[in-house]
């Protein structure tokens, strides 16, 4: 830490501790004042009878009838003299002091105040992380970046200040809280931004201060513009986090590019697409570093003529998001194509539940038309309450069918209508009949009888603000047993704002060096040597992720990247979870099954990159030779697996073969 950061540190402890003393004006100004004000009127005293510039300790020794040092003597007064001396330097205090103290305290109380309202700032900030904008995720952001270090975080806002650090020092402990400094500024302005010192800062988030009452988008773009001005200089680009919450301006965002900026390594993020990544992506939710969420695939697929079938109830902004990652995920190997008069076999289901359906589908339906080109997913929707009794009919008979993985995943916004339905829907979904009995468990001295049910259906209800405390339908201890809850065994809250914002999740390493490796390897032609090589090629991959280099360069072709293309780097990292289970799980088969497995993944691994390039908007070519053109968002291999050329075939089975390495990265730049 250099000097400069040490006095800017002191700096901002002393403000704290003035803004947080009460008293201390009054006590500062009656101590300071009194003793300057007696001294003041000494020497005045002594310069109008005793000439001007005679020695004021001279004086002072000779009015309190002391021995003056330098000649030992007795210095005299008359006893008017000390009289007047005194008398006049009472009144003056009496009369100068009460109004220069008020005057002391307007000042150290305007000081506070402009500490306290955010107005007050500090030149010289680095390593800092900067929040404009200041929301209901904002603790939890706050939480994560100044964990295990001395950093500070600076907020601008165009809030009440007081108002918002009090509800955030509420939600943060009291070391985090006091290195949070408040800005009471508007960023769209340069100089506010200047203040922010992002020339020198660690990170950025840019959030949304519109409650959900309109969309910030537009004008965080042309905060954007301010930034990037503004970090011209940096040597390395400022990582900003963008949060646009608004469903619509977010599928704009990955369709509308936003030019490059080599200034801005820009991370936009979406609460409910998050939540939808949380639950059943690599980027799962994790506490005590083991999984809150099960799978989809919470059974093994591959082998079976099982398959997965999830239930969406509710389709405001979170349910569309559930929806469609998973259409991005939910791909499986034993899915078994139409071919000539026999039915494909073992699809993914997903349905929807809306009564407002009809007035939403033109929308959705607009911006996602082509979804009829995802071949191994059935899509329904019902214009019905989840709570219907059609709805409740069906439900029944799919959590009595075996060879159904059942998800039901309840999105309505009022958290105590979402409770309600998920612990009221058909008895089936909870119990399983024939399965259902009861054990005798020993705790101690005691033995307890308790339920096991061996429900297999799993349900997900939204909890925005957690009405509902996790421990309501929480596993008991029993003895040495972990016991599930009797009646809800599989019942998950998801969807709170306390853990809506990951940002391992929001960390790009992963996704640029997919794009490293495959832009080098692509424009070699050595797709070739990653099949019939493999075990060199690992090594070749964790070389390149040490050479820093390398890694430079491909922080550089990220950056350059579209906004569209890295997404769809990104949501190939969402499904490595899978392929790295399947893997594990089948590491000691024989080679040949191996292989078959496999060829079985790549296939897969083929419909989910065509699954979310169709989500996106991308659609076939017209004409098979224009290859792929970005602008027009068309590509040749938006076509079965097996009309693909044998070279994109290795690219799809490089990606299965890469995901073990890949996923378990650690990047250092």
């Amino acid at each position: 830490m250099n000097t400069n950061q040490r006095r800017i540190r002191r700096k901002i402890r002393r403000d704290r501790t003035l803004a947080g003393a009460r008293s201390l004006p009054a006590i500062v100004a009656n101590v300071f004042m009194g003793v300057a004000l007696a001294l003041v009127v000494l020497a005045v005293i002594d310069g109008f009878m005793n000439g001007w510039g005679t020695n004021l300790m001279h004086y002072v020794y000779a009015a309190l009838q002391i021995n003056y040092p330098q000649t030992g003597e007795m210095l005299q007064g008359s006893h008017g003299f000390h009289v007047a001396s005194f008398l006049i330097m009472g009144i003056v205090s009496f009369l100068l002091i009460p109004l220069l103290t008020a005057a002391l305290n307007n000042w150290l109380a305007e000081m506070i105040q402009e500490i306290k309202e955010g107005r007050k700032t500090y030149r010289g900030l680095q390593g800092h992380y900067a929040l404009i904008g200041c929301n209901e995720f904002t603790a939890q952001i706050v939480s994560q970046v100044l964990a295990g270090n001395e950093r500070y975080a600076v907020i601008m806002t165009m809030r009440d200040v007081i108002t918002a650090r009090e509800r955030l020092e509420a939600s943060l402990p009291a070391e985090i809280a006091a290195r949070v400094l408040f800005y009471l500024d508007d960023a769209v302005q340069a100089k506010a931004a200047e203040s922010l010192c992002l020339n020198k800062a660690e990170e950025l988030f840019l959030l949304d201060e519109s409650d959900g009452q309109d969309s910030r988008y537009s004008r965080n773009l042309t905060v954007l513009q301010q930034i990037a001005a503004l970090c011209s200089a940096r040597a390395l680009p400022l990582i900003v986090y963008m949060q646009v919450n608004n469903s619509t301006a977010y599928n704009l965002l990955q369709k509308v590019e936003i030019p490059a900026n080599p200034a801005i390594d820009l991370r936009p993020f979406n609460f409910y697409e998050n939540w939808s990544r949380l639950l059943w992506s690599y980027y799962t939710l994790r506490r005590n570093g083991k999984p809150v969420y099960d799978p989809l695939d919470f059974e093994p697929l591959e082998g079976t003529d099982k398959h997965v079938h999830l239930v969406i109830a509710g389709f405001n902004s979170m349910g569309q998001a559930l929806l469609l990652e998973a259409l991005r995920l939910c791909h499986y190997p034993n899915y078994i194509a139409a071919k000539g008069k026999s039915k494909a076999k073992n699809k993914t289901c997903i349905t929807v539940f809306d009564a407002q359906w009809n007035e939403l589908s033109d929308t959705f339906l607009t911006q996602h038309g082509r979804l009829e080109a995802i071949e191994d997913i059935e899509l329904t929707f019902h214009a019905t309450d989840i709570s219907s009794p059609s709805a409740r009919k069906m439900l029944d008979e799919w959590a009595r069918n075996t060879d159904t993985l059942l998800t039901i995943a309840v999105c309505d916004a009022d958290a105590e209508k979402a409770l309600e339905k998920a612990v009221n829907l058909p008895e089936t979904v909870y119990y399983r009949r024939e399965a259902f009995c009861y054990e005798e468990i020993k705790a101690g001295d005691k033995t307890q009888r308790i339920a096991v049910n061996n429900s297999r259906t799993r349900v997900l209800v939204r909890q925005h603000q957690t009405s509902a405390p996790d421990e309501m339908f929480a596993a008991r201890q029993i003895g040495d047993r972990i016991v599930p809850h009797p009646t809800y065994p599989n019942l998950r809250l998801f969807g709170t704002i306390a853990e809506g914002v990951d940002l391992k999740q929001l960390n790009d390493d992963i996704p640029m060096c997919i794009n490293g490796i495959y832009s080098e390897k692509s424009a070699k032609g050595e797709w070739l040597f990653y099949m019939t090589q493999l075990d060199e090629c690992m090594a070749a991959i964790s070389e390149a992720i040490g050479d820093k280099t390398k890694l430079t360069k491909w922080r550089e072709m990220w950056l350059a990247l579209s906004e569209n293309l890295k997404w769809a780097n990104r949501f190939q990292v969402d499904m490595y979870g899978y392929y790295m289970r399947v893997l594990e799980r089948n590491s000691s088969l024989p080679n040949e099954k191996h292989s078959t497995l496999m060829e079985q993944l790549s296939e897969t691994e083929h419909r989910r990159w065509l699954a979310e390039r169709v989500v996106a908007g991308w659609r076939q070519c017209d004409d098979m030779a224009e290859g792929k053109i970005n602008e027009r968002r068309i590509h040749k291999c938006i076509v079965p697996y097996a009309e693909l050329s044998d070279e994109e075939k290795l690219k799809d089975y490089n990606v299965i073969a890469t995901a073990p390495i890949l996923g378990k990265l650690n990047v250092e730049c």
